[in-house]
């Protein structure tokens, strides 16, 4: 998948170093040198000691931590717990996920486009900032994001070996990290379609190719559930108070995607939604008949967007509609914006040159407007607990519970506790170190 260099193709790759350096200096600017809330969990002495298998293995939560837990283990002791290398971590995981989809682009529609600077806009923008700066954690959603991408772009190869042996390979590491195993569930759908048409036609090498993987990924969910604790993150899956609300919820889920925070516009968000539905419907119908590598893309970047939301519905909606605006749920629908550029881009193609300009434009206007800077309620939430974490640091004394540092600068820091905060005490980590002299900043 190398990319064609033309004017286009410049002036993305020119977009795209602009808007890294903007996102840098994002994390530059609102990072603090303090565990925050899942951090407090994740990050403890007994975790980070663990061996390398079972810190891919570790559960935390309703997931497990995966691939990119190792390199967060390592760059956790090679910086004294300095949670802002994580931050960058996540900058760089997200850059790497752009190129991924610029070039899933070209390899599945043409050429790069003038409007394909929307990808880099859209992924690389300011609204993902609870898995950059308040909440830096690549696990969860950002690299499980990336190996969503990385899978599509296995399975549209015509390399048997790339596309089951590599596939198969990305698909695993999707089962244990984080929220990937939604997609890995697509995944293991789309190895098994696979052999059942392979099976019809009699492509005995495929047969083996395609159970093969689809064997591998039966037994990697087999692993992942062999010792899961099904009691963490039951606290969250209670029922919503009214069976309707869960559409509402939903809605605007999707809403916050556009940075839609009005209820009045929550249709907006269940527009998109029903349309996405329509849209898989079309590919996966395409799919099942044909089965071109864009109907294949198409149907699992799709489906595992959808799923990821409808689950993140069932589980979060007793938590109201706030919850459902936060930006952390926004990273794993990344995969159905670039499914949605990929088809406006393959029917922008088909148009003559004029026409497919305007409307191209519009497309990127349009994003521009509604991702490239962050709203008044969305900087609103950033900045308050940016100023509470750094107000929370002026108030420490050494001596002083999490509860006793909590009333004395009058805010709560959430997931705080004096077990990981005395060993942060003892081993002189995090903002505990001797350069920082208790404070912390870029």
């Amino acid at each position: 998948m190398l990319f064609t260099m033309n004017r286009a193709s410049a002036m993305v790759g020119v977009s795209l170093l602009l808007l890294l350096a903007r996102l840098v200096f994002f994390v530059r600017a609102y990072a603090v040198n303090l565990l925050f809330s899942d951090q407090w969990g994740f990050l403890t002495p007994v975790v980070l000691n663990l061996g390398a298998w079972h810190s891919y293995h570790y559960q935390h939560g309703s997931h497990r931590m995966g691939l990119p837990f190792l390199f967060t283990s390592y760059l956790m002791k090679v910086s004294n717990w300095d949670v802002r290398w994580e931050a960058y971590f996540a900058v760089g995981t997200l850059f790497l996920a752009t190129l991924v989809a610029l070039a899933l682009k070209q390899e599945l529609v043409g050429p790069l486009r003038f409007y394909d600077v929307v990808v880099p806009v859209v992924f690389l923008s300011p609204i993902h900032y609870e898995h950059t700066v308040q909440t830096a954690s690549t696990s969860a959603c950002i690299f499980p994001m990336l190996l969503n991408l990385v899978f599509a772009g296995c399975i549209i190869s015509k390399n048997p070996i790339i596309r089951y042996g590599c596939g198969s390979f990305v698909a695993i590491n999707l089962i244990f990290t984080g929220y990937g195993i939604v997609a890995a569930a697509c995944a293991i759908a789309f190895f098994a379609l696979a052999l059942g048409r392979a099976l019809r036609n009699r492509r005995w090498g495929e047969v083996a190719a395609a159970g093969s993987a689809t064997g591998l990924l039966a037994w990697g969910f087999h692993n992942y559930f062999l010792d899961y604790n099904w009691t963490l993150g039951r606290d969250s899956l209670l029922p919503a108070s009214e069976s309707w609300f869960y559409l509402k919820y939903i809605s605007a889920l999707y809403g916050a995607f556009f940075q839609i925070r009005d209820p009045h516009f929550f249709f907006l968000g269940g527009l998109t939604l029903l349309l996405s539905l329509l849209l898989f419907c079309f590919f996966f119908r395409r799919l099942i008949q044909l089965d071109q590598r864009l109907d294949r893309a198409m149907s699992f970047l799709i489906l595992s967007s959808i799923i990821y939301s409808l689950l993140t519905t069932l589980a979060r909606a007793s938590e109201g509609i706030v919850n459902a605006q936060s930006s952390r749920y926004l990273m794993l629908l990344l995969p159905l914006f670039l499914a949605w550029h990929l088809y406006l881009s393959h029917w922008f193609s088909r148009l003559r040159p004029a026409i497919a300009n305007f409307a191209g434009g519009g497309w990127v206007i349009g994003l521009e407007i509604r991702s490239s800077v962050l709203s008044p309620s969305y900087r609103s939430g950033l900045e308050t607990i940016h100023a509470g974490k750094l107000q929370w640091l002026k108030a420490y004394r050494e001596n002083e519970t999490v509860e006793q540092i909590n009333r004395r600068a009058n805010y709560s820091l959430h997931g705080a506790n004096d077990e990981v905060l005395n060993y942060l005490r003892a081993n002189r980590l995090n903002f505990i170190q001797p350069q920082s002299s208790g404070k912390s900043g870029p």
